[in-house]
């Protein structure tokens, strides 16, 4: 990614007096020219801003270009906090994507049952039965 970024930049000058590799531009695209997963986009982003091989100066959107210095690589990378702590699974399952299998598993399950209403209609004939016992048993 770094490299993507880098083909895109230009030498600029700084107030400080030095020269700098600037990005001004799309994230995305550049992110997309690398044929990278999205899965890792912003773990990749992350580790390369801890390392101090760029530093994003303004994040991009709908007219505005993602402005990005970049630095030296690092010679040694940090590869123990690479997923930066917050996804240690390969394959991440959101809890949200777990609750909305098991709901279909339970909709495939019921075959499109209405449970309230079948509830409440099994409660009526529970309750028809009762009356109709008291009323036999009253006549005995």
């Amino acid at each position: 990614m770094y490299n993507a970024l880098n083909d895109r930049a230009r030498t600029q000058d700084l107030e400080s007096g030095g020269k700098a590799r600037v990005f001004a531009g799309s994230y995305s695209e550049a992110w997309e020219s690398t044929g990278i997963s999205r899965t890792y986009y912003t773990s990749i982003r992350r580790a390369l801003e801890r390392h101090d091989a760029i530093q994003v100066l303004q994040r991009g959107g709908r007219g505005a270009d993602t402005v990005i210095i970049l630095n030296d690589l690092p010679n040694e990378w940090d590869v123990s906090g690479w997923l930066d702590g917050t996804n240690k699974d390969l394959t991440p399952r959101p809890d949200s994507a777990m609750l909305e299998a098991r709901i279909q598993e339970l909709e495939r399950l019921l075959g499109g049952i209405d449970v309230v209403t079948a509830l409440a209609e099994f409660e009526k004939r529970v309750v028809s039965l009762e009356k109709a016992k008291r009323k036999t048993t009253k006549t005995t």
